[in-house]
């Protein structure tokens, strides 16, 4: 945490051998002591607080143009808590600070030499013109956080979706209407559905991590986010996150046939806890059992026939102890949790079935299965509601890994199957072989972990 006192920010400033810093501080503290560095910065983390609104809260470009001058040729990771570039809202401030209307975009200082950017929150319409000009040699990693678009969001994720395909269209149109800056390749984005969707990338993305477990929207909306943009621009490495619903519906439809032609890496973790979404009203009974998951599973993934390396990893929640023994009728919700316990959960079986699913090319595979017996306060549910949905439990996570070979493969020279597939032969590995595999392979979680406890938002 940064002070305002002068004497500290100029000791820090005095430092010439400074190539990272993260400041916690007021704006005030932080334009202070970034104005004073002589070292030649290459890693900036900002995360900074001010009294006020959501703006006041965030960083634009205007605000730190002036204090990044002399870092803009050596700065090649720049994250922002929270920042803003909404043109519109840039604008207004301007008017009411300044009385004039705000400099044209082509005036805002660059910063040519960032490679990574972060930003946790964006405040306002997420446009890529402004942070294309900003950052003109993004190339390796765009992390995107929540867009804070509070006002009729669905059709603002529209108009920004919209103005974000119009910009790139023109900057690769080749007429000499505007010159191209747009990002010519991405190695890594990590966000949700809604900024996938709203971003539209058109320059190849080599790895995206897609963490759709806190959800904002409809299963059935961010789906349809998530299937038009790996349609759109399909990656060949996905790490994907998806907390389902009764009706499965946030599998159905999101790998096509133009995700098939290119997905050989696949981490897919797939959380059944619903109370996220209900809080703080009592969630519907889950609907569906294991094999129904499975079979949704297998389905969505039948499309994916270069795939090469599949992580799947299972998460279920339930105040029902699946080791406990019973007499009554199991629910639905309670076959499944007690179907994925480790000391029930037919690892060989399932391996065997997304092995014969995936025969033409499978070569690693990687099963994770993880729950929590949740104990939840008698009144969790209460109108008052004082105490955490989910205060405690009892967590646990078993994970096992194959490689994959096949006796003989029947597929032509396109890796398309002719005749019946051969019956895989899986050779389990022991967990150092496994992780290393998946270190190697980015077979990472979405949240950015190759750890085997994959829990929730809420667990430790």
């Amino acid at each position: 945490m940064l002070t305002d006192d002068p004497g500290v920010t100029d000791a820090i400033a005095s430092l010439h051998c400074i190539r990272s810093l993260s400041i916690e501080s007021s704006y005030t503290a932080a334009c202070s002591l970034i104005s004073k560095i002589g070292s030649p910065l290459r890693k900036l983390d900002l995360s900074c607080f001010q009294c006020g609104s959501d703006v006041e809260y965030s960083w634009y470009p205007a605000a730190f143009r002036g204090s990044f001058s002399r870092l803009a040729r050596t700065l090649q990771e720049l994250s922002f808590s929270s920042l803003f570039v909404d043109l519109d809202i840039i604008q207004r401030l301007h008017l009411q600070e300044f009385d004039r209307p705000a400099p044209p975009l082509s005036s805002w200082q660059q910063y040519p030499a960032v490679r990574s950017l972060s930003v946790k929150f964006f405040t306002g319409r997420l446009l890529l013109e402004p942070l294309q000009h900003l950052f003109p040699a993004l190339d390796r990693t765009l992390s995107v956080g929540i867009p804070n678009m509070t006002d009729s969001p669905e059709d603002t994720f529209l108009d920004a979706r919209a103005i974000n395909l119009r910009v790139q269209d023109v900057n690769n149109s080749g007429d000499g209407s505007r010159p191209a800056r747009g990002w010519t390749k991405l190695d890594r984005v990590d966000c949700g559905p809604a900024v996938l969707y709203i971003l539209a990338l058109r320059c190849p993305i080599r790895f995206a991590v897609i963490n759709g477990i806190y959800r904002m929207h409809g299963p059935e909306l961010e789906r349809d986010w998530l299937s038009v943009s790996l349609r759109e621009n399909p990656v060949p490495r996905l790490s994907l996150g998806l907390r389902l619903e009764n009706e499965l519906a946030g599998l159905r439809g999101v790998f096509g046939p133009e995700m098939g032609a290119t997905l050989t890496h696949l981490t897919l973790a797939l959380n059944t806890n619903n109370r996220i979404t209900y809080w703080p009203d009592p969630p519907p009974e889950i609907s569906y059992g294991w094999r129904e998951l499975l079979d949704k599973v297998l389905s969505s993934l039948a499309p994916l026939r270069k795939l090469t390396h599949l992580r799947l990893a299972l998460h279920s929640e339930s105040t029902d102890d699946a080791a406990s023994d019973t007499f009554e009728p199991l629910t639905p919700e309670q076959e499944l949790q007690r179907a994925v316990h480790p000391s029930l959960f037919d690892f060989d079986g399932t391996a065997g079935a997304l092995a014969r699913l995936l025969s033409a090319s499978l070569r690693f595979l990687s099963l994770t299965t993880s729950g929590r017996f949740l104990r939840l306060h008698p009144d969790t549910y209460a109108g008052d509601l004082i105490t955490p949905h989910l205060p405690y439990g009892k967590d646990w996570a078993v994970s096992r890994a194959w490689s994959v070979s096949f006796a003989g493969h029947n597929v032509d020279a396109d890796g398309v199957q002719n005749g019946p597939p051969s019956e895989p032969i899986l050779v389990e590995l022991r967990d150092e072989e496994a992780e290393k595999i998946m270190r190697r392979e980015e077979l990472i979680l979405p949240d950015g972990s190759y750890e085997k406890p994959w829990l929730t938002p809420d667990a430790d």
